[in-house]
Order: C-alpha cells, then structure tokens, then sequence
C-alpha cells in the first residue's frame, strides 16, 4: 500500500495521541482532511489499521520480555523473611498456580512441535522438499533480526525500526507478513521461556510456605485462614482428579460419557 509522507506522519501522530484534533495540528493539515483519509482513503485506512495492530502486537510483545524479570520479583516477594505473611502467602499462591499452568504449556507445546513435525514432513513429500512452515527455519538479513530483537526490548514500534536502521512504515509492512510474524512469536515464546522454569523452580518452596502458614498459631489469622483454605481446596481438586483419572481407568465409556454433563462446582 503507498501512502503520502503526510499520511504517514499522521499515523504517527494518531498513534502518538488520543485526539484526532491534536493529531492534525501535529501533522500540520486541516482537521477535515484527516477526517477524510479516516473515513474515505481505502490507503490510508489499511495503512493506519496495520499500524495499530502493529503497535499492539509489540505492546504485548514487550510483557513476555518482562515476564522474567516480573517472577524474579514475585520469588524474592515469597522468600523475604521479613516480608508480611499476607505477601509472602499470596506470592506462593501465584507460583503454584503458575508452576501448574507452566506443566501445562509445556505439554501443549510439545504436543504442538510433534503435529508440526508431521505437518512439515507431509508437505515436504507433498512438493518434494520445497515446502515449509512459515516462520520456521527462515533465515532474515540481519535488518529483520534486529527488528525482531527490538521490537521485544523498544517502547514503539517506531523505536524500533529506529534502532533496526529501518522506516517506520517498512517494519509495519513486514509485521504483516507471515512468515516475519512466526519469528516475532518464536523470540516471544524463547523471552518468556526462563519465566516458566523460575516458577517450576519454586513450586516445592511456595507449597513448603502455604502449609507452614495454614498451621502456624504466629500468622495472623487472617492469613492463616486463607492458607488452610487453600491447601484444602487444593488437596480437594486433587483428589477429585484422580478419582476421575480411576472411573475412566475402570470404565473409559462411562468417563467419556460424563465428559458430555454439565459440571457442578461447589464455592
């Protein structure tokens, strides 16, 4: 899509402020006309759309960068002795749960790799080699790797392509891409990796300290209240899993069957 430097500039404007008013006075054009390009311009529409996904998708982008550094912090919070019972407690409850989901992911994921594995070998006897996943084993000029590292680590898109030694408006373009996307998400999902192991690493600590203040007489009673209720509540799932896990061993029809009714929760 070709747009005019004024429009672009307005994008950025648009971007970079709430009001459409104060947009225009940036850019230095008439209210009506951006006016104009927002409602009547197919270009300039398309254009400022893909802008705008652009600049969420790398928003988001940068909180998986931080995830790390986020469970560094919510570890130190639960292992502070000197911190209050109510912190500490709520950080464990946060990597318990966190350790459990990051279980989960990790199947998920590797369930993933081995469809993905299949789906790639079909193709590639499909077209005799010639054919892959988009995103996977694409190798960029080193342009396009510095704006994917960048776009982890710069508050903007519009930082980022500065660092890249790229325009603004060439990163949006190839953030429509495919294949460009598909690496943006593998750097994603390798930033957010350490986050998940720091909180497997402290699932054993966070459970110790969520049962020692279920008991303890010292915790306020508050605190202790909420930590016997949820190791009880937790213990309590458990065991209605593997019972579950047991009535489909013994009778898979009837498991199956029952997978099919409503589910009855108590508060």
């Amino acid at each position: 899509m070709k747009i005019s430097r004024l429009q672009k500039e307005a994008i950025a404007a648009l971007l970079a402020h709430p009001s459409v008013t104060v947009a225009a006075s940036v850019v230095g054009i008439p209210l009506q006309t951006l006016h104009r390009w927002m409602k009547s311009d197919k270009e300039f529409i398309a254009a400022y759309k893909a802008a705008r996904r652009a600049e969420s998708r790398q928003t988001m982008g940068r909180l998986r960068q931080g995830a790390t550094g986020a469970a560094k912090s919510i570890r130190k919070e639960m292992i502070d002795r000197n911190g209050k019972p109510a912190t500490r407690l709520k950080a464990a409850m946060i990597v318990i749960g966190e350790a459990g989901d990051a279980i989960a992911m990790e199947d998920f994921a590797a369930a993933l790799a081995e469809a993905e594995e299949a789906q790639t070998a079909g193709a590639s006897v499909g077209s005799r080699g010639k054919s892959r996943i988009a995103g996977h084993g694409a190798k960029f000029p080193r342009k396009k790797e510095r704006a994917i590292a960048a776009l982890l680590t710069q508050r903007s898109v519009a930082e980022a392509a500065a660092v890249a030694g790229i325009g603004t408006q060439t990163l949006y373009r190839w953030m429509e891409d495919g294949e460009f996307n598909a690496a943006c998400l593998a750097a994603a999902r390798s930033a957010f990796g350490p986050a998940l192991i720091l909180m497997q690493q402290g699932l054993s600590t966070a459970v110790s300290i969520v049962l020692h203040y279920s008991t303890d007489p010292a915790i306020p009673e508050t605190t202790r209240l909420k930590a016997a209720v949820y190791v009880y509540r937790h213990a309590k799932a458990e065991e209605a899993e593997d019972l579950r896990a047991e009535a489909a061993r013994l009778d898979p029809a009837s498991a199956e069957e029952g997978s099919n009714e409503p589910q009855r929760t108590s508060k």
